[in-house]
């Protein structure tokens, strides 16, 4: 087995094994499960995972916002409501808010994060049937999916890519294309694996990331993915663990 495919099967090795549920497991959800996927994975991009997607120990962005307005359904609460006021209820009470200079001084991940909630619900009404199943019910390729989500504000390559491999690997949409519609998501982790393993340069583009991933494996680029869980367990941005790194053999980098 040569360099590459040893390392793209210890990505997909712990990319199918970790972070992808199996046909069987995957869980479909009905409009109100969609609508609030497309917001937890839209407010990641400026607030933790944990919270935005929710955990054992976290409520999760769209429950605390229904929780707090007393509005329980995702599609009403973000059109509904200005965004002045989704920016309010995103803070933990008055004083926060109040705290933090209102409208004017308010920190700016949650005063982009509302805008950018609101408008996309706005548009998920007026042009996508009022859920956002309806971005993937035509069964559109890979790509076709990505840039509808990308399409909304708010919604980079990174919080694109996620949306669409949760919608596949966890609640079983179907692509025309299968898993070769699905892209690496080049988050920090990715990145920086695939650069010390000489695969990208030290300042390659996000594009350049998921170009990369295409080029190995262009049935299915998602699986370089698994990647993440080497960068998070070991290949850390400072004090690496190389000696306990599956991939220390094919790796030239001793950092």
């Amino acid at each position: 087995m040569n360099r590459i495919d040893y390392i793209r099967k210890i990505a997909a090795n712990n990319f199918w094994g970790d972070m992808a549920r199996s046909p069987q497991d995957r869980q479909p959800l009905d409009d109100e499960g969609w609508n609030s996927l497309f917001i937890s994975c839209l407010v990641n991009r400026g607030i933790q995972w944990e919270r935005a997607m929710g955990s054992a120990t976290e409520l999760g962005f769209v429950n605390e916002m229904k929780m707090r307005s007393g509005i329980h359904d995702t599609l009403t609460l973000f059109t509904i409501n200005n965004d002045v006021l989704l920016e309010w209820l995103a803070f933990d009470d008055d004083g926060d808010y109040a705290a933090a200079g209102g409208r004017n001084g308010s920190l700016l991940r949650y005063r982009y994060t509302v805008e950018h909630c609101h408008q996309a619900m706005c548009r998920i009404r007026d042009e996508w049937g009022g859920s956002a199943r309806f971005l993937h019910a035509d069964e559109p390729t890979g790509q076709q999916f990505l840039q509808r989500v990308m399409s909304f504000g708010g919604y980079g390559a990174k919080t694109s890519g996620l949306y669409c491999r949760v919608a596949v690997l966890s609640h079983g949409v179907t692509l025309w294309d299968n898993y070769a519609g699905l892209d690496i998501s080049p988050d920090r982790h990715c990145s920086r694996v695939m650069t010390r393993l000489g695969l990208v340069s030290e300042d390659a583009s996000p594009q350049e990331v998921i170009d990369k991933a295409r080029e190995l494996s262009p049935y299915a680029p998602v699986e370089w993915d698994g990647l993440f869980i080497i960068g998070l367990d070991y290949c850390h941005a400072s004090d690496p663990e190389c000696s306990i790194c599956a991939l220390i053999g094919v790796c030239g980098s001793r950092c």
